[in-house]
């Protein structure tokens, strides 16, 4: 578990692809926030398959934190 927040069981799906025609695979995890302004909410980051790694992960989890702790301190 991350500091601040934990990951759960990602699932992969198939998404529109929003940069032309057909589809894409992506991998989705659902995150709770564990500590800090936004403590107690829930969010979903998807990543695409081709980019899943454990560091694509956290980063993308770390943005969204990032704007949540921002409009919950206010």
């Amino acid at each position: 578990m991350a500091d601040g927040y934990q990951v759960g069981t990602g699932k992969e799906d198939v998404v529109l692809n929003p940069n032309g025609g057909g589809f894409k695979d992506v991998w989705e995890f659902p995150v709770t926030v564990t500590s800090g302004p936004a403590k107690g909410t829930h969010f979903t980051v998807k990543i695409d398959a081709t980019d899943l790694s454990p560091d694509a992960v956290h980063d993308a989890i770390a943005d969204q934190l990032a704007i949540l702790e921002s409009i919950h301190s206010r």
